[in-house]
């Protein structure tokens, strides 16, 4: 059975959106990794130690944004009434998969953000000792 509630609707939207800022997440710290990955000095250990710390941090945003989908396609689930037999709440369901994922794109987004961060400073320390 469907879910009654109209804030059912938002909930889910509010689930999918998480899911969609973590696969951007996702994207960007890929792009980062291939523009590290583009430089000249690619092949410097430490230049290959940041990628592969870029790599890491990427995989890891996967993970995180996998699950942020999962929650939001589960939300969309009960939302639809896909889950008859399921015991409890559709609406407290639907809000505990919304909150799950928004965790999971949080961590996506911290990750993004660190990298990010370490970037600046990266930059303004090399603008530094010119």
């Amino acid at each position: 059975m469907p879910v009654e509630d109209p804030s059912g609707a938002d909930v889910v939207l509010a689930a999918t959106i998480a899911a969609v800022r973590a696969e951007a997440s996702v994207s960007e710290l890929e792009s980062l990794e291939v523009r590290h990955s583009r430089l000249p000095t690619a092949h410097f250990p430490s230049t290959r130690a940041h990628i592969d710390l870029i790599g890491s941090r990427v995989r890891k945003a996967q993970f995180h944004a996998a699950r942020a989908r999962a929650h939001a396609n589960a939300a969309a689930l009960i939302f639809m009434g896909g889950t008859e037999d399921h015991p409890g709440s559709p609406l407290e369901d639907l809000k505990r998969h919304a909150e799950q994922a928004e965790q999971a794109q949080v961590l996506a987004s911290d990750l993004l953000e660190i990298s990010l961060t370490l970037e600046r400073r990266e930059k303004s320390r090399s603008l530094r000792c010119r």
